[in-house]
C-alpha cells in the first residue's frame, strides 16, 4: 500500500519504505502452515506416544498378573511339601520365559525360599514400595496364606517402539518450539509494521479528502477571487519562493499565437495559486513569474513550493501531448524554482516581485534555463530548506552557469515525489486538467 498523502504532506515523514525498513516478507499462508504444525502436530504426537505407552502399560499388567497366578498355583504343591529344589526347578522354568526378568518365592513369613538372579525385596516391602512391572500373588492354602510368588517383567517387552518415538518427540519439541517462537516474532513484527501503516493511512486520509475538496471549490471560484498580496510583515515570518515558467521557442511562434499559449500557461498557474497560495506576473521576454507568497501557515515551505511546481510541470506536459495530438507546436515550457532570500519591500508589497527581488528572480530564470521536459530545477537552497529532501527524486544539476547562483553553486534536478506522495499529486493534476 502506498505511503499516506496529505496536502502534500507539509509535515509528514517519509514514506515508509524510506524511513524504516521492512523485514522480509514471508507468504502469510506459509507463516500460517508452520504455525499450525508448530502448535498441532507434536501434541497430536505426543497424545499417540502416551496412549501407545497406555496401552502397553496396561497389557503388562494382565501379562504379569496372570503368569504370577499360575506361578502362586504351582509352587502349592512343592510349599506344602517342604520341596526347595522343586521351588527352584519351578522359578528356572518362569525366568526362562522371555518377557520375566526375575522370579522369586517367599514364605508366609517373607523369607526366601527361592529366586532366580539373585535375592529380590520381600512382598512386604513390594506392598509399601511397589515397583514397576513387578507383580505378587499369594500362595493360599484353604484359608491361610502360606506364602507369595513374586514376577517381575522386562519393561521393554511392552515399550517396543517408544524409545525412538520418544527421543524423535522430544527433539521435535524442541525444534518445533524454536520455530514457533521465531514464527511469532516475525508475525508480531508484521502485525506491528500493518498497525503502524493503518494508524498512518487512516490519520492522512481524511485529510487528504478534505484538500481535494477545497481545490475542487477553488478551481470554480470566480475569476475575481485572487488571493491578495502579502503584507511585509507577514513577509517577514514566512518563506517566500519564485517559480519561473520559461517558454523558451516563444520566439518562434507567431505573435497571435504567443499571446493564446501564454493566456493558457496564466490559467493553469492561477489554479495552482489558487491551490497553494501565490500570485503570477508577467516575466518579458521569459516567460511568466509565481511568487508563492501565502504557503501553509504549517508545515514545510519548500516541500509545498516543489510541490507546486511539479504538479505546475505535470499539467503542462500533458496540454503538451495534447498540443501534439492536434498538430500544433510543441512547447519548451522549463520550470526553475528558487528561495527569496533578499529581504522583502518594506512599503509596497503590490509591487512587481521581478522589481522587488531581483536577484532570486534572476537565479530562478537560470535555473529555469537549466531544467528539462522531465522535471525542474531547483536552487541548492530550496532543498536545504526542505524537512525530509528523501521525498524528492532528484540528481545534481551540472553547468558551469551554476556559478551565477551565487551562494553555493549547487542545483538539482527534481524529477518527481518519492513513490508514496505521488498519487495526490497526479489527482491534483487531473482535477486542474479537467476544469481547463
Amino acid at each position: 500500500m502506498a505511503a499516506p498523502e496529505s496536502n502534500l504532506l507539509p509535515n509528514s515523514n517519509a514514506s515508509p519504505s524510506l524511513s524504516r525498513s521492512t523485514p522480509p516478507r514471508e507468504p502469510l499462508w506459509l507463516t500460517g502452515a508452520l504455525l499450525a504444525i508448530a502448535l498441532g502436530v507434536l501434541p497430536m504426537l505426543l497424545v499417540a506416544l502416551a496412549l501407545q505407552a497406555h496401552q502397553g502399560s496396561a497389557a503388562s499388567a494382565r501379562y504379569g498378573s496372570t503368569i504370577v497366578d499360575r506361578l502362586a498355583a504351582s509352587a502349592h504343591g512343592p510349599l506344602l511339601a517342604d520341596d526347595m529344589i522343586g521351588l527352584s526347578v519351578l522359578v528356572r522354568e518362569y525366568k526362562a520365559l522371555a518377557d520375566v526378568a526375575t522370579v522369586a518365592i517367599y514364605g508366609a513369613d517373607d523369607r526366601l525360599l527361592a529366586a532366580a538372579d539373585g535375592s529380590l525385596s520381600s512382598p512386604a516391602r513390594l506392598e509399601r514400595e511397589p515397583l514397576p512391572g513387578t507383580h505378587v500373588a499369594a500362595i493360599r492354602l484353604e484359608d491361610s496364606i502360606a506364602g507369595f510368588a513374586r514376577i517381575a517383567l522386562r519393561p521393554a517387552s511392552f515399550t517396543s517402539g517408544q524409545a525412538w518415538l520418544l527421543a524423535v518427540a522430544a527433539f521435535a519439541s524442541l525444534f518445533l518450539a524454536g520455530v514457533g517462537g521465531w514464527l511469532g516474532t516475525r508475525l508480531d513484527q508484521r502485525l506491528q509494521l500493518a498497525r503502524e501503516d493503518l494508524e498512518e493511512f487512516t490519520g492522512h486520509s481524511a485529510h487528504a479528502r478534505g484538500h481535494l475538496a477545497a481545490l475542487m471549490e477553488l478551481t470554480t471560484e470566480s475569476e475575481s477571487d485572487r488571493i491578495a498580496p502579502v503584507a511585509p510583515d507577514a513577509m517577514r515570518e514566512r518563506q517566500l519562493y519564485v517559480l519561473i515558467l520559461n517558454l523558451f521557442n516563444q520566439i518562434s511562434l507567431p505573435a497571435d499565437a504567443r499571446s493564446v499559449v501564454l493566456a493558457e500557461c496564466e490559467a493553469v498557474l492561477d489554479q495552482v495559486c489558487r491551490l497553494y497560495g501565490g500570485r503570477q506576473e508577467a516575466l518579458p521576454r521569459t516567460g511568466i513569474l509565481v511568487t508563492l507568497d501565502a504557503l501553509s501557515d504549517s508545515g514545510d515551505h519548500a516541500f509545498h513550493a516543489v510541490c507546486a511546481a511539479l504538479l505546475a510541470q505535470r499539467v503542462f506536459a500533458d496540454l503538451n501531448r495534447q498540443r501534439v495530438r492536434d498538430g500544433e507546436v510543441q512547447l519548451a515550457l522549463r520550470i526553475g524554482l528558487e528561495r527569496v532570500i533578499e529581504e522583502p519591500p518594506g512599503e509596497h508589497p503590490e509591487d512587481l516581485m521581478a522589481q522587488a527581488f531581483p536577484d532570486s528572480v534572476s537565479r530562478g530564470i537560470t535555473l529555469s534555463a537549466l531544467a528539462r521536459d522531465e522535471g525542474i530545477a531547483i536552487g541548492d537552497a530550496v532543498l536545504r530548506a526542505c524537512s525530509d529532501p528523501e521525498r524528492l527524486v532528484r540528481e545534481p544539476l551540472q553547468s558551469a552557469a551554476l556559478r551565477a547562483l551565487g551562494d553555493s553553486g549547487h542545483a538539482w534536478l527534481v524529477r518527481d515525489l518519492a513513490p508514496g506522495y505521488r498519487g495526490l499529486l497526479e489527482r491534483q493534476a487531473q482535477l486542474l486538467l479537467g476544469s481547463a
